[in-house]
Order: structure tokens, then C-alpha cells, then sequence
């Protein structure tokens, strides 16, 4: 140290071991009145305690580090703005996003508006109780577009005086899970579906039976024993509109049992859309504005038009009514989907494949979350007496599957409802 002192003409050190015993040196300037080097003081100390304890701290940091790269879960550490100060390589494989992309920026560009605010109320929880939390679960935005539900454990970091810094936690990937809510979901769902279908199409067979017994009967009535214009013809015939009225009913029972007999041919999916748009429109308010966005070349569907007609007009009929009071924006959308191999894994009820996508959305009142699963039940409905029967959804549904399509519902209560129908493209090839 002392000839690298006489160089840098500041202090050097030295630190060596002897027999296990660390020892450090240091060498000082001096200098006369001139300014001139004239030597140097040697201090000699030895430092084995300090030596071994910062050889401790570094082999756990070692394994510290270890762990951290070594584990499935993520890891991250921020500040107290929620900048990203560090995250491990498992965390930047769920995102699918470069490390360098996500270090020193906030971890609000993987999050939608909702899932940010619910954060922010869950971290700041955090900072004013000073308590760690887990298994919050939301779900985030990775780089490439796709969505992750995550679950995440949070707690903060203190300074050597106590002070929050930032936060650390864990972040776990349970899309598995959720999968498997979800098929289990559809599951039921399908199981009770089809046991509600299987007594609905009976009832509705010989419901069916009397019902034409009825009308024979009336016409049998009408042809001898009651003339045009007499009170007994007019009952007569009020009877028969309630009985076709009745008779209508069956057949859209039948429907949703998928037990009535159909006709399908290939059906280019944009026009029909377009056409029964054309016949709605007359029955749409004037405060509710239609937007069309539809691909009249997006494809060809091996489907029963009048039956696709209706899951137009009912899907339709409820966004129209769900803007009823304010006014609003009904947008219709046709092109071809773009479907993912996840969305196959989380909606197994159609086979992977290529297929025409119907969207209908509104900017009405939207679905409350603990209504959702029962939108689609036969008779179930939030309209008023009156208003509707509850089977507008329930058929759209079935018709739907008897194509070997799809619906899907988002909702955002406040903001409006998105329905999305899928349908299998015909190749003539």
C-alpha cells in the first residue's frame, strides 16, 4: 500500500490473512511544510470479527439470491410510487416481458383501469396498517395482450430506522386454478341445462298433444255451430289466437330442449345479420344510436336462419331494453375470430377450429356479478311483469350450441354488457 500511496498521494489499504486472522493495513500521506511527501503512517489493525461477518452476509445473500431465481412464484420489490426496484426471471416469464422493460417503470401498465384502482386500495392497506397480506388475487395484462389471473402476497420494506420503502411480495400464477373453477362451472351448468331441457321438452310434447285437440275442436266449433260476427264465433276466436299463442310458446320450448325439427343450409353469416338488423331497426328508440362494424365476407355457417335470426333479435331486444331509460349506443359487430389456443382451453365446449364472431354490446345499466350465472336459466329475468318471459337468453343459448357455437357475456355493471357469439365457418372445400 505504500508505494501505491506515494503514487495516488491518498490513503491505501490493504486487508491479508494469517493463520485464519484477518488483518487490514492502512498507509496515510506526510507531508512537510513544502508539501512535499515525506512518508507515510502505517496502521495495522485486525478485522477477522468484521471479515467473518461480512463473509456470513454475503453467503446469504448468495442463497437469498438462490432461492429468488430459483423458485416458479414471482418476486418483485418497488418503491413507495409502486416503481419496479427488482423482480426475479420466473416474474418476467409470466409477464412475457424483458426485464430491462419492466425495472424502474410502474407496474400500472400491466393492469386495466379496474384491477389498478383495486391495487392501489390493497397497497395502500399495506402502508397505513404496516401488516403483510395475502392471497389477493386479480388479474393482470401481460405484454403480449393476454390476460393472467394472479394471486399475491404483499408486505413492506423498511429502512434500517423502521421507515416504509417500498414493497415486496409474491406474485403466483393461477390461471390453472381458475381453469379448473371454470370447467367445473360449465360443467354444472351443462349437467343442469340439460336435466331442465330433457323435462321441459316432455312437458312441452304433450302439452303440444292437447293443444292440437284444442284447436281441432275450436275449428270444428267455428265451421257448425257459430256464424261470422255472433258473439259465440268472436270468443271462438279469441280462444284460437291464445291457443296459437300457446302453441308458439311450446315450439319455443321445444327449441331450447333441442327437440324440434330443423332445416339447415350454408348461410353467408354477414348479410343475414345485416338483413335482420334492417328489420329491427324500426323497433329501436330514437335515443339509442345503432353502430355496425359487419364483414359481409367474414364466412359461410351451416345453420337454420330463422333460428339465427332469433338469437339476433333476442340478444338485440335485451340491449335495446337495457337503454331503455338513458339512451345509448347499440354496436353490432361480424368478422372472423381470432381465437386463441387458451380460449379453446377455457371454453371446452367447442372444438378448436375456425369461426365467425357475432358481437352485440350495449352502454346500458351492464350485469350485476352475482346475477351472471343465472342469466342464461330458463324464466329467469330482471324485467317486470309483464315485460318478459325469461327465455329470450335460455334460447339464444341453445340454438347457439345446436350449432356447435359459443356465447359469452361480459359485463361491467353501470357501464354496459358485451355479448359474444361464436359459430362454426362453413368450408364449401
Amino acid at each position: 500500500p505504500f508505494l501505491r500511496m506515494k503514487k495516488s498521494l491518498t490513503r491505501e489499504s490493504l486487508i491479508w490473512s494469517v493463520d485464519q486472522r484477518w488483518f487490514e493495513v492502512t498507509v496515510d500521506p506526510m507531508f512537510n511544510q513544502e508539501g512535499s511527501l515525506t512518508g507515510g503512517v502505517h496502521v495495522a489493525r485486525e478485522i477477522t470479527a468484521r471479515k467473518q461477518m461480512e463473509d456470513k452476509l454475503k453467503s446469504s445473500e448468495e442463497r437469498y439470491r438462490t432461492i429468488i431465481e430459483t423458485i416458479e412464484d414471482g418476486y418483485y420489490e418497488t418503491d413507495l410510487r409502486g416503481r419496479v426496484i427488482f423482480l426475479n426471471n420466473s416474474l418476467g416469464r409470466m409477464l412475457r416481458c424483458p426485464m430491462e422493460d419492466i425495472i424502474g417503470k410502474d407496474g400500472r401498465q400491466f393492469l386495466d383501469e379496474e384491477n389498478y384502482k383495486r391495487v392501489v386500495d390493497f397497497f395502500t392497506n399495506i402502508y397505513n396498517t404496516g401488516k403483510a397480506d395475502t392471497g389477493f388475487i386479480c388479474e393482470v395484462i401481460r405484454k403480449d395482450g393476454t390476460r393472467m389471473p394472479i394471486e399475491a402476497s404483499v408486505a413492506l420494506i423498511r429502512d434500517p430506522r423502521g421507515k416504509p420503502k417500498g414493497f415486496r411480495g409474491i406474485v403466483r400464477d393461477i390461471t390453472d386454478r381458475e381453469l379448473a373453477k371454470e370447467l367445473e362451472r360449465q360443467l354444472m351448468r351443462a349437467q343442469k341445462m340439460e336435466a331442465i331441457g330433457t323435462l321441459a321438452g316432455g312437458i312441452a310434447h304433450d302439452f303440444n298433444n292437447i293443444l292440437t285437440v284444442i284447436l281441432g275442436n275450436i275449428s270444428l266449433l267455428k265451421a257448425y255451430h257459430a256464424k261470422p260476427g255472433d258473439k259465440i264465433h268472436n270468443r271462438l276466436t279469441e280462444t284460437e289466437k291464445a291457443t296459437l299463442k300457446a302453441r308458439d310458446l311450446v315450439r319455443r320450448i321445444l327449441s331450447f330442449s333441442k327437440q324440434e325439427l330443423e332445416q339447415r343450409a350454408p348461410t353467408s353469416f354477414g348479410p343475414l345479420v345485416e338483413e335482420t338488423l334492417k328489420m329491427l331497426m324500426p323497433a329501436i328508440p330514437s335515443t339509442i344510436e345503432l353502430s355496425q362494424d359487419i364483414d359481409k365476407d367474414a364466412g359461410l355457417v351451416m345453420g337454420n336462419v330463422s333460428q339465427i335470426e332469433q338469437v339476433i333479435v333476442n340478444l338485440c331486444t335485451n340491449a335495446v331494453h337495457a337503454m331503455r331509460e338513458n339512451g345509448g349506443v347499440l354496436k353490432i359487430k361480424v368478422k372472423k375470430a381470432e381465437l386463441s389456443d387458451e380460449f379453446f382451453t377455457r371454453n371446452i365446449e367447442i372444438p378448436p377450429g375456425e369461426y365467425l364472431e357475432l358481437t352485440i354490446s350495449d352502454t346500458g345499466h351492464g350485469i350485476e356479478p352475482e346475477i351472471m350465472d343465472k342469466i342464461f336459466d330458463p324464466y329467469f329475468t330482471t324485467k317486470q311483469v309483464g315485460e318478459g318471459s325469461g327465455l329470450g337468453l335460455a334460447m339464444a343459448q341453445g340454438i347457439v350450441k345446436k350449432h356447435g357455437g359459443l356465447i359469452t357475456v361480459d359485463s361491467i355493471p353501470g357501464k354496459g354488457t358485451t355479448f359474444h357469439v361464436y359459430l362454426p365457418i362453413f368450408s364449401t372445400a
